[in-house]
């Protein structure tokens, strides 16, 4: 069968009256086909939308280091980790504050004001942009570290990850080395003397927990982490960060010479230039010795002291530099050993000096001091790491992708904590 048309089928109407509904239906369908089309439209830009804020901008680069890219995803995330590890060193320092002051001791002022101080700095890094900035900055010196360690056949291994992991929550899992045991040894007689045989220094060991212990301080690491969305994995992926910085240091610090040119001598600062004029005149005139001088310069007391002496044993010309000035430096460096020096003013200290140099020798580095050129030497290196733009190629402004729950998080921070980080304040 054949269906009848709707025109057809409308009764009693005449031509004009079905032209003028045949126009009208036709107008309906279009409007409904409009409104369809409208909707798959609006429905689309929502898509795009969710799709962009959800997928494409999460997943852009914010910087690539060395060709890896860092995204607005990950570095959102590490805006919170950041921002949680700024609030719990915060809430640490002014929890010792306030036991230090309700001690009530007066010799403690000094320690308050170290802590002040770290806690002031601490509060410096609580702003959201300071947050991002920090998050950032730090996401790209792990990458840095990681490939120059690459480069240079630094290695971390999943159980040096494990070891490490265990160390830093109080799990010895290797076998420690046991005390020594002394056996009883016969006293010996020398020339007619009994001497005691010498005895053995015990070694401390470290103190373990238990395997199970490790297990549940463990997982209460990892579900402090849940929240922020880290993962067990993600926290050895830190420790493995943390391992190669460390190994990167000492490969770099091999790179540092342990001797330096050391300086032996004596000098005598005055604070005004008229006494150390008349000082160096006595001198020239043999009047007086330089070491007897130093004695009568520091004994002036009254009505005010004129300057101060003394000899000092064997100092790097790093040292030398840092504590006197380039110009002390530089009359050690070249003037007859035993002889005093013109008067030198010090760039550093403001005071005038009279020297005498004693020696000149190539020596080994103090242990603190080698240590410090070492850190040095990596921080030159990543400095310049940092400042190559051929190898990272910021895209974006880290501050740019700051999360609405970083920022809110930020002004309470800085509400809590903004004004009690001044210092003095109670």
């Amino acid at each position: 069968m054949f269906k009848k048309s709707e025109a057809a089928s409308a009764p009693n109407m005449t031509r004009l009256q079905l032209s003028r509904y045949e126009i009208e239906q036709r107008r309906r369908r279009y409007i409904v086909i409009g409104s369809v089309i409208v909707g798959l439209v609006t429905l689309g830009l929502i898509a795009a939308a969710v799709l962009q804020l959800t997928v494409i901008e999460p997943g852009r680069a914010v910087a690539s280091v060395g060709g890896q890219s860092i995204s607005v995803r990950d570095l959102q995330k590490r805006m919170q980790l950041t921002q949680n590890s700024v609030a719990g060193n915060a809430a640490q320092l002014s929890q010792q504050i306030s036991q230090i002051r309700q001690s009530g001791d007066p010799s403690s002022e000094f320690l308050v004001s170290f802590y002040q101080q770290q806690l002031q700095n601490i509060v410096q890094q609580g702003t959201a942009e300071g947050i991002a900035q920090s998050a950032y900055q730090s996401m790209v010196d792990d990458l840095l570290v990681r490939q120059e360690a690459a480069r240079r056949g630094v290695t971390v291994s999943a159980q040096d990850v494990e070891v490490e992991l265990a160390k830093s929550i109080g799990y010895f899992n290797a076998t420690l080395t046991p005390f020594p045991t002394d056996t009883a040894q016969p006293t010996v007689v020398v020339s007619g003397t009994a001497v005691a045989p010498a005895t053995s220094e015990p070694r401390m060991q470290p103190t373990s927990i238990s395997s199970d212990t490790y297990r549940y301080e463990l997982s209460k690491r990892v579900a402090n982490l849940a929240p922020l969305n880290y993962t067990e994995q993600n926290m050895r992926y830190f420790v493995e960060g943390d391992l190669y910085r460390t190994r990167l240091q000492e490969k770099l610090g091999e790179e540092v010479t342990a001797s330096a040119l050391h300086y032996e001598f004596q000098f005598l600062r005055f604070n005004v230039i008229t006494d150390a004029v008349k000082a160096a005149d006595r001198l020239a005139k043999k009047e007086i010795r330089f070491d007897a001088l130093i004695t009568e310069t520091n004994q002036i007391t009254q009505p005010l002291a004129i300057g101060n002496g003394e000899k000092v044993e064997w100092m790097s010309e790093d040292k030398v530099r840092q504590q006197y000035g380039p110009e002390v430096l530089d009359v050690l460096s070249y003037k007859s050993i035993g002889a005093p020096t013109q008067i030198v003013t010090s760039s550093v200290t403001g005071g005038v000096y009279l020297l005498v140099p004693l020696g000149r020798e190539t020596r080994p580095l103090a242990a603190d001091e080698l240590t410090q050129k070492k850190r040095e030497r990596y921080d030159a290196w990543l400095n310049a790491a940092r400042e190559d733009s051929a190898v990272v190629k910021k895209e974006a402004e880290p501050a740019t992708f700051i999360l609405p729950v970083v920022r809110t998080g930020a002004e309470q921070f800085m509400q809590l904590y903004g004004s009690s980080a001044l210092p003095g304040a109670p």
